[in-house]
């Protein structure tokens, strides 16, 4: 969304496609960043997908107020390793919403270790994970 406000500001003649991330099988986001993670960290980095999971959960439960949405993220940010920076819903133009729907984008960052890691969704659109074979093909490019 970043991206695509950037390119529409800038006046590149780009139509940017907004895809939901790809992910490994445990659901952490596929990422250069994650040669960084071992051991621990590794698995303390899985805070960042299962904050993101809560809040979609929780909101497709029928909770829509963005204050204890962000609350039950946060609770399961704030784990063992990880150094919770934010956990943000906002909507398509990075404005925090009053209201949370299905256009909704939760973001958050965090350290685990030394590693500063980013991750996000869109409330209303599936979580993808990445089968052995594309992940092989990802780290090879």
């Amino acid at each position: 969304m970043l991206v695509r406000r950037l390119a529409a500001d800038l006046d590149f003649g780009l139509e940017i496609d907004v895809a939901p991330t790809v992910r490994e099988l445990d659901g952490l986001a596929l990422s250069s960043r994650n040669t960084f993670l071992q051991g621990d960290d590794r698995r303390a980095a899985l805070a960042l997908s299962r904050a993101l999971r809560t809040v979609e959960q929780a909101w497709r439960g029928g909770e829509a107020e963005p204050g204890p949405l962000a609350r039950r993220g946060l609770e399961v940010l704030r784990a063992p390793g990880v150094a919770p920076e934010y956990l943000a819903l906002v909507d398509e133009q990075m404005r925090s919403v009053a209201r949370v729907d299905a256009r909704t984008v939760v973001l958050v960052a965090a350290r685990v270790g030394k590693t500063r890691l980013i991750d996000n969704v869109v409330l209303g659109r599936a979580w993808r994970m990445t089968s052995p074979c594309e992940r092989e093909l990802a780290q090879a490019v």
